[in-house]
């Protein structure tokens, strides 16, 4: 494959992935959705060189380590629906209310899951 039709491959893909993540960030969108999106575009880059392809996998992990620092929060959900975020600026309830109650080994027990930040959307 010539130098600069895997750098055009490259470039299509990059945008294709930008546009994955901006997608799932602007509908909230779960993890299985975002994950067959991006596994769609690798896909069309496979026969490229490593370079294209290590190139794409960094852009993924970059992006996906954003949704983690900048748009999703870890709560706990407990048996009434209510969200307890271990966010401290969360508009959620604050797991501190179980540690200052002396009852933080509940949280064990309660389900827990990422949630995009000021919603109630898992993800």
């Amino acid at each position: 494959m010539r130098w600069n039709t895997a750098y055009n491959h490259r470039e299509r893909a990059a945008a294709a992935i930008q546009e994955a993540y901006s997608t799932a960030r602007i509908c909230h969108q779960d993890m299985e959705t975002l994950t067959e999106r991006i596994l769609e575009i690798r896909a069309t880059i496979a026969h490229c060189p490593t370079w294209v392809t290590a190139y794409i996998d960094g852009q993924k992990n970059l992006m996906f380590d954003q949704l983690f620092r900048y748009h999703l929060e870890f709560c706990y959900m407990d048996k009434d629906g209510t969200l307890f975020s271990t966010w401290k600026q969360s508009s959620h309830r604050n797991t501190n209310e179980f540690f200052d109650s002396g009852r933080g080994a509940e949280l064990a027990d309660l389900p827990g899951n990422h949630y995009w930040m000021g919603t109630e959307k898992r993800f």
